[in-house]
């Protein structure tokens, strides 16, 4: 990072109560009113209808500032993996419906907007424009009646005329086992509507309870648009952009939303959510679009929550805004600050990525990649990944985004990721380590080219930091053309979530192109290959009576180098530490270069085939002996202490060669009582003996 700007902003926050409007429970919904969802085949244009031109008046800019060149493309910072060592792709399908004998492939809305979330006991749940399917993930039997129930069902308390639901957002929150969704209701402030339904169980197939959020809070005349959500600890955390309605996008958006609701109350079905709303959110005095919320890489473990903003509608840009809400919505110490974050490689706004039908020439043509907003972003330990659309500058074709914020050590490193012959848009990312300090991640995204159908494919962020082969997950069977015009829908985002129950596996929902011009959706099971984990294997070499011995460590897996501790004291790379006795306890960490580390314990036994120290007879009376060996010259000292750890008498203290040895006392001096004799070799205490002399 070549720099980074902090500022604590005096954003507006305001409080809100949210009544609970209704219930949707399944069970009481007639089988015969599933199938039926009425959805307009183009969802509200995010920010008004003139962003479309505008943005492709800047793409033919882009595009003549940098030229499109076709297959010479390279995925950066492969290192020593190989093609083979990358992705696994356990099974995969397309979302579909059994209308009788006949295969109905699920479709829904422009765009497909692609989300999932997946419960600990393998129950898979997928939202698109404008329905809800939940699935036995291993199986894919249905959970509902007929496949899929439209988003316009769950909403009802809420459908008024013609009533249009889109953008829906799924989550699974690991602490409580349950379900969250949220989709949007329409796209002019009298009617925009923020929808939360939080599932009662386990079971998203069951009893949701849900709630609406005022698209216009603030009373304004302007509506919301673009959801994104995460979990901290306790509350949910929801973003959108405020949108004036008829404005071009030059004028048309008026800052981002951020809601603050409580977990629990809504899973119990309150009378009503204790909501906190911030608005206004700004860097310099300029507002921040965008919002992207960063989900916990695994549990979540804290209280407040990051969110991430850009420039996406630059050419070339190399800045990230890091927001951050400091508690929850009840602290009141909580606030918001923000920083600009500048990375070592810049983002650019994606040009569109073509089919086989595409005009190379025309930046209007092929799949439409919008802008280069943050689409994911996950927290591990004191690191943020992140993924979004960008410009591969080197061949002027679509990338993904990807950059790692490192918040201890203050630096943003980034690169964009490309393909040969693939184009990539519309990423997600999702956590496969086990371990905090692995910061090993799948990306997951959307593929197209001249030459393939579009479908889905993968890239995983090592441990070692380098990055995977891409790994095709999926190919569709044919072009895809709904659109009039040159263009199609691509977007506006990609499902993906973690397998909390199978560390390093993941689920993801993307899009695949269908015979006749129509997409479906793709869900799949993957699984990583670099798990990489850290161990260490110890040992001693012969132990004699001399304080001698010598432990060896080696460590294997996680990434080298590693660094050696024993007993507290850092030997660096040296993997072992002599100088041991008999009967010490000997404590080895090692450490790798990700920060990873493990410890063994171990303790150094007496070898039985060798005399061993020994104080004789015990109790004793008028005399007592010690019987030692040293295999070589050394400085021998044996002390006698009484019971309070006061000094009775240095018996021994000189050189000695190399031999065996005893040390006789004679004890008639002594009172009765308890003492302790101590034999010390070269300044390390070899043996400690308690004794007694009875009368």
């Amino acid at each position: 990072m070549t720099g980074f700007f902090s500022i604590a902003q005096a954003q507006t926050t305001t409080r809100f109560s949210v009544p609970l409007k209704g219930v949707f429970d399944p069970a009481t919904v007639d089988p015969l009113d599933f199938p039926v969802d009425v959805y307009s085949i183009e969802a509200p244009s995010p920010d008004g209808p003139s962003m479309r031109s505008e943005l492709i008046r800047r793409k033919q800019a882009q595009g003549a500032r940098f030229p499109r060149k076709p297959g010479t493309d390279v995925p950066p910072s492969v290192g020593s993996k190989t093609p083979t060592d990358s992705v696994h792709v356990i099974d995969g399908r397309l979302l579909f419906r059994q209308a009788g004998p006949i295969t109905v492939y699920l479709s829904g809305s422009i765009p497909s907007d692609n989300t999932l979330a997946l419960s600990k006991d393998g129950i898979l749940a997928t939202a698109y424009n404008s329905a809800l399917v939940v699935q036995n993930a291993q199986t894919g039997a249905d959970l509902f009646p007929n496949t899929f129930v439209g988003l316009g069902l769950i909403a009802l308390e809420f459908a008024t005329g013609q009533s249009n639901f889109f953008d829906p957002k799924l989550l699974y929150d690991p602490l409580r086992d349950r379900f969250i969704l949220v989709f949007l209701r329409d796209n002019t402030p009298q009617r925009s509507l923020v929808i939360v339904a939080f599932s009662q169980t386990n079971d998203p197939s069951g009893a949701w309870n849900t709630y609406a959020l005022p698209g216009d809070p603030l009373n304004d005349s302007i509506w919301t648009d673009y959801p994104a959500l995460a979990l901290s600890e306790s509350e949910l955390f929801i973003t959108g952009n405020r949108v004036l309605p008829g404005q071009p996008w030059q004028t048309g958006f008026n800052g981002s939303l951020i809601w603050q609701i409580g977990l629990d109350e809504g899973y119990a079905g309150a009378d009503s959510l204790d909501a906190r709303l911030w608005s206004g959110v700004q860097h310099n005095g300029r507002f921040l679009r965008n919002l992207c919320p960063v989900q916990h890489g695994d549990l979540p473990n804290s209280e407040g929550i990051y969110l991430l903003s850009n420039r996406n509608f630059d050419a070339v840009n190399d800045t990230t805004f890091l927001v951050h809400l400091t508690g929850n919505r009840n602290d009141p110490t909580t606030q918001l600050t923000t920083e600009a974050w500048v990375a070592d490689s810049a983002y650019g706004l994606a040009p569109n990525a073509k089919q086989s039908d595409s005009d190379t020439t025309n930046p209007a043509s092929g799949f439409d990649t919008n802008d280069s907003r943050v689409l994911g972003a996950i927290q591990v330990g004191s690191e943020i990944q992140f993924v979004g659309n960008s410009i591969r500058f080197q061949t002027g074709r679509p990338g993904v985004y990807h950059g790692v914020l490192n918040l201890e050590e203050r630096r943003l490193t980034a690169r964009v990721l490309g393909h040969p012959r693939l184009e990539l848009g519309y990423p997600n990312i999702a956590w496969t380590g086990s371990e905090t300090c692995q910061p090993q991640s799948l990306i997951a995204f959307n593929t197209t080219s001249p030459t393939d159908f579009a479908g889905t494919a993968a890239i995983e962020y090592r441990n070692d930091r380098s990055y995977s082969a891409l790994t095709p997950i999926n190919t569709g069977f044919d072009l895809v053309d709904r659109q009039s015009g040159v263009s199609e829908r691509w977007g506006d985002y990609f499902g993906i979530q973690r397998d909390f129950a199978h560390p390093g596996r993941v689920y993801t929902a993307g899009y695949h192109g269908l015979i006749g011009g129509n997409n479906g959706i793709y869900v799949a099971q993957l699984a990583t290959t670099d798990t990489l984990l850290l161990e260490m294997d110890v040992s001693y070499n012969k132990v004699t009576a001399f304080c001698e011995t010598r432990v060896d460590a080696l460590a294997t897996g996680g990434v080298p180098p590693y660094t050696y501790w024993f007993n507290g004291g850092n030997l660096g790379g040296q993997p072992y530490s002599t100088g041991f006795c008999a009967g010490d306890s000997v404590q080895i960490t090692t450490v790798d270069a990700s920060g990873c580390s493990t410890t063994r314990n171990l303790f150094i036994d007496y070898d039985s085939a060798l005399p061993r120290p020994s104080v004789f007879p015990n109790p004793f009376n008028d005399r007592f002996s010690a019987r030692f060996e040293l295999s070589s010259g050394a400085e021998v000292e044996a002390l006698l202490y009484d019971a309070q750890g006061r000094l009775i008498r240095s018996l021994v203290d000189r050189p000695l060669d190399a031999g065996t040895y005893e040390i006789g006392f004679h004890t008639t001096g002594l009172r009765a009582g308890s003492y302790v004799f101590l034999l010390r070799i070269n300044g390390v205490d070899l043996l400690t003996e308690s004794l007694v002399k009875p009368y």
